[in-house]
């Protein structure tokens, strides 16, 4: 069965390019263009990994992360992936429950072994 990834992403080519670079590995992956429409996924789709950014518009990283906690979408891991790197909003964002963080611009590949690491 294969795993099934929720990337929510506002940039169109970011989320498309990180898309496009998991469905290659083998994944089923959805996109998200925001929080708010990522959160209706989820109540519809069964996902193993959510894949988001922080900055978007409606609902933002931080809601969305607090929202899947919250609602205890199954036991779905969450990496976190911005250009906000500070000491400080690592620390939030884990403390929020996310599992993992990595930093933009990453290499497509690291990602790919974060996740992995995740789901099996």
């Amino acid at each position: 069965m294969a795993t099934n990834i929720l990337i929510v992403e506002d940039d169109d080519i970011m989320g498309k390019v990180t898309q496009n670079y998991f469905v290659k590995k083998g994944y089923h992956v959805d996109l998200a263009i925001d929080g708010q429409k990522a959160m209706e996924m989820l109540q519809n789709n069964s996902y193993q990994l959510v894949v988001t950014d922080l900055n978007m518009p409606y609902v933002n990283g931080q809601q969305l992360i607090e929202a899947i906690k919250r609602n205890k979408y199954g036991k779905i891991k969450i990496i976190v992936m911005t250009t906000m790197g500070t000491e400080a909003m690592i620390a939030e964002i884990f403390a929020l429950g996310a599992d993992d963080f990595i930093t933009k611009p990453f290499k497509a590949s690291e990602l790919l072994a974060r996740a992995q690491k995740l789901v099996y």
